[in-house]
């Protein structure tokens, strides 16, 4: 959704005059306090904080726990934090405007900076994505063979052990 609102919704939007844009814009903000969308934004929060906590306690290692832990950060930070602190102090400055005022901060400030913070939470997630992948990944290599030597170990023994 983040991707979507930076690449294409808010150039929409902005070509859609005013004041239809910041309208539909502001119904927006109204509609996502209902959505599935919120409900799982907001439950990744504590479900990244419990993936890092139960990889402490299940001595998962310590590959997957720096990337579950970086998962973490970088969602709560670049994407929660960053809703919170950025993006829904625009969205209440913008539904409290009317008329002029409405117009010329949705063109001057809410378009330009809304749309880059959104840009950090679309990266923000795609990358938390990407740490989550990697965590994973290194959590089935362990399970599949937790006593064996990293795959790079393995691929030299095989190397000196050819006449």
């Amino acid at each position: 959704i983040f991707l979507a609102f930076s690449d294409f919704l808010m150039g929409s939007l902005a070509t859609s005059g005013e004041p239809c844009g910041s309208s539909v814009m502001k119904q927006i903000n109204v509609d996502v306090f209902g959505s599935v969308f919120l409900t799982l934004f907001l439950l990744l929060v504590p479900l990244s904080i419990a993936l890092v906590i139960a990889a402490i306690y299940c001595a998962a290692g310590k590959g997957p726990l720096a990337w579950l832990v970086a998962s973490a950060v970088v969602y709560c930070g670049g994407c929660f934090l960053v809703t919170g602190i950025g993006n829904v102090p625009m969205n209440n400055t913008l539904a409290g405007l009317t008329g002029s005022a409405q117009s010329a901060y949705w063109q001057k400030t809410y378009l330009p900076q809304w749309t880059a913070l959104n840009t950090v939470r679309t990266c923000a997630c795609v990358a938390a994505s990407a740490s989550y992948l990697v965590a994973l990944a290194l959590l089935a290599e362990n399970a599949v063979a937790p006593n064996a030597p990293p795959a790079s170990e393995t691929s030299l023994l095989m190397t000196e052990q050819r006449p």
